[in-house]
C-alpha cells in the first residue's frame, strides 16, 4: 500500500521538485536526487525563484535547483551532499552513482533558457562530481566514440558488477566502461 512519509509541508530544503533524477547507494538504505524543477511549496505560479534559477513555466516559473540530496529511507531525513544552485550543474541530464568510488555521475543534457519551452541545445557531454573529494561537477574525458548529441538525456544507472554505466535514451542503450578510460 502507498504511504506518505514526506509530505509536502511547505519545507524549501529540500524543495519540493519533479523532473529529478534518482540514484541509489549498494544496499538501497539511501537514495540521492538530483536536481529537477520545483520550489518551496511546489507551485509553478510563482514570479521570481528563492533557491535555484528560473525554469519558466506556461503561468509563472519553476526553479531549476541544480543540487544533489540524499535521502535516509529509514529515517526520512535528507542530508545535502551538493549545494542548491551549484553553478557546475550545467545541463539538465541523464544522473547515476556509482556507490563504489562516491563518484555522481551527469550524462549529457539540456537546460532552460529564460523563455518558456526554449531549452540551450542538447550536448552529450560528461561530468562528475566525487564526494568529499569535488567542489561540484566537472567534465571528464572518455575514450570510444560518444552516443551521438541526439535531443533526449534519457536515463542512467551504474552496473557495479561491470563497473560502468548504463545509459538508455530513444537512440538505444549505451555502456561506458569507467575503468581507465575515464581521466
Amino acid at each position: 500500500s502507498w504511504l506518505n512519509p514526506y509530505p509536502n509541508n511547505g519545507n524549501c530544503l529540500p524543495a519540493m521538485r519533479v523532473g529529478s533524477q534518482l540514484a541509489t547507494n549498494h544496499d538501497g538504505t539511501k537514495l540521492y536526487v538530483f536536481s529537477g524543477h520545483g520550489s518551496c511549496d511546489g507551485n509553478q505560479f510563482a514570479s521570481s525563484c528563492a533557491l535555484g534559477s528560473p525554469w519558466p513555466t506556461d503561468v509563472g516559473v519553476y526553479c531549476w535547483l541544480k543540487d544533489i540530496w540524499e535521502l535516509d529511507l529509514a529515517t526520512y531525513q535528507f542530508t545535502n551532499v551538493l549545494p542548491v544552485n551549484s553553478s557546475s550543474v550545467v545541463r539538465q541530464g541523464a544522473f547515476s552513482y556509482d556507490y563504489q568510488n562516491h563518484t555522481f555521475y551527469l550524462i549529457g543534457g539540456n537546460a532552460p533558457t529564460a523563455s518558456y519551452g526554449v531549452y540551450k541545445p542538447y550536448a552529450m557531454e560528461l561530468y562528475r562530481f566525487r564526494r568529499n573529494l569535488d567542489t561540484g561537477f566537472l567534465p571528464v574525458n572518455f575514450g570510444g566514440n560518444a552516443p551521438p548529441a541526439g535531443n533526449s538525456a534519457g536515463t542512467s544507472i551504474y552496473d557495479a558488477t561491470r563497473n560502468r554505466i548504463i545509459y538508455a535514451r530513444n537512440d538505444g542503450i549505451w555502456a561506458l566502461n569507467l575503468g581507465a578510460t575515464v581521466s
